[in-house]
C-alpha cells in the first residue's frame, strides 16, 4: 500500500535524489511511525522514522515468504498428481 518515490529535498544545493515515502501515505497505513515536527514559525512538517520502519518490513516480508513456501509446496503437491 505504499508508494516508494524519488524526490529532492528543498534547499539541497546538491540537488542529489532521494528515495522515500510519502509520510501522509505512511500515515494513513502506519500511523505510528509518522511524526510531526515544526518546520519554521509558520508552518509544521511530517516525517517518517524510518528506522521504526525496519521491523515493520521484515515481518511483511517473513509473511510473504511464508506464503511463497506455502504456494510452492501446493504446486508440487498439484503437479505429482497429474
Amino acid at each position: 500500500q505504499l508508494r516508494v518515490v524519488d524526490y529532492n529535498r528543498i534547499g539541497d544545493v546538491s540537488q542529489s535524489l532521494h528515495i522515500g515515502v510519502i509520510a501522509q501515505e505512511v500515515e494513513e497505513v502506519l500511523p505510528d511511525l509518522v511524526s510531526d515536527y515544526k518546520y519554521n514559525n509558520e508552518e509544521n512538517k511530517k516525517s517518517v522514522k524510518m528506522g521504526d520502519m525496519l521491523p515493520t518490513l521484515v515481518k511483511a516480508i517473513q509473511e510473504q515468504q511464508a506464503m511463497i513456501e506455502e504456494l510452492e509446496a501446493r504446486v508440487k503437491k498439484l503437479e505429482k498428481n497429474k
